[in-house]
């Protein structure tokens, strides 16, 4: 009896060490103090990751920008992450091979997470030439992936299509500026799609104070509020994060149909670049709401600590019925 309390006691102690070292062996795999210790999206909830103007990780800090990307593909399924969205300024300056490379090496990093791009302002050159953008983000990167509708005159605008917990999404990039074709190009994508929960990424809509910019304001009247499958509107360009809902009335009896929210990112004036600050917006179905929080892999840490470390972010209202 007592030779078989000794050999139980003896598998406890190397139970107990073994799961010692299982935990020590966990804490130490790339990225686990990141997103798994403070935050793991429960199953149901599923994430969309949100990256703009990393023109200065480009020119300046061209650590950062693989530290995010790589992030987001390496904790896609601790974060139940479904997509990835650019909207524009990937290089600080258009015609450098250098920055296109950097921004195209990090970028590639994504994978295999579905993930769609538009040009802004300063990916251009001085004569307002997209060819560098083309040359790396045009339709011939794009055009085998599974979830990839189609574009216009070579990526400048294109629509993603995925499907994410019990919604169907179609994402349409329009790049900087887009004239009244290209405008009309998305409304007869949105048009062909209306059983699709429709996003517009775009670089230029709201300023630093979240009102609408003289191109937001074209935007709006001329795209989202001919679309009422549209509900979520992403922007970078100026400095600030914010949700601005606007409201619609899609058949015209007086009352509010549609809210769509109106989103700006934009860490670009923070030190060095912007510090890897990612938006993540987390869409919790069976809730019915949408959820909102900035995270940095660079800095392991969250832009709103006190909020955002808890896992109760900007809490809305689910504008769509999945």
């Amino acid at each position: 009896m007592g030779a078989l309390n000794n050999k139980s006691a003896d598998r406890a102690v190397w139970t107990s060490l073994l799961a010692l070292i299982l935990l020590i062996m966990a804490s130490a795999l790339p990225w686990r103090g990141a997103a798994s210790a403070a935050y793991i999206a429960p199953a149901g909830p599923y994430t969309i990751g949100w990256i703009s103007d990393t023109q200065r990780y480009s020119a300046s800090y061209k650590e950062t920008f693989p530290i995010m990307t790589q992030y987001l593909s390496g904790e896609r399924d601790a974060l139940n992450l479904g997509y990835v969205a650019m909207t524009g300024d990937l290089v600080n300056k258009g015609s450098s091979r250098s920055q296109w490379q950097t921004a195209r090496s990090a970028m590639n990093l994504l994978e295999p997470v579905p993930y769609g791009v538009l040009a802004g302002n300063h990916d251009r050159d001085a004569r307002g030439d997209y060819s560098s953008y083309k040359r790396y983000f045009g339709e011939n990167h794009f055009v085998r992936k599974p979830y990839y509708g189609g574009s216009y005159k070579d990526n400048l605008a294109h629509y993603d299509m995925i499907s994410l917990g019990e919604t169907d999404y179609i994402f349409v990039y329009l790049s900087y500026q887009p004239d009244e074709e290209m405008m009309d190009w998305a409304n007869a994508i949105f048009r062909a799609h209306p059983g699709r929960v429709g996003a517009l990424c775009v670089h230029d809509y709201l300023d630093s104070k979240a009102r609408l910019r003289a191109m937001g304001e074209t935007l709006q009247r001329e795209v989202v509020a001919k679309n009422p499958n549209i509900f979520l509107v992403l922007c970078g360009h100026r400095y600030t994060e914010a949700c601005v809902p606007a409201y619609f009335d899609d058949d015209g009896n007086g009352k509010n149909d549609r809210t769509v929210y109106q989103c700006i990112a934009n860490y670009q004036t923070m030190d060095r670049g912007g510090l890897g600050y990612i938006r993540f917006i987390e869409i919790d179905e069976g809730a019915g709401t949408l959820r909102f929080y900035t995270y940095s892999p660079l800095l392991d840490e969250y832009l709103h600590p006190r909020a955002y470390g808890k896992g109760d972010g900007e809490a809305w209202p689910l504008p769509w019925e999945p």
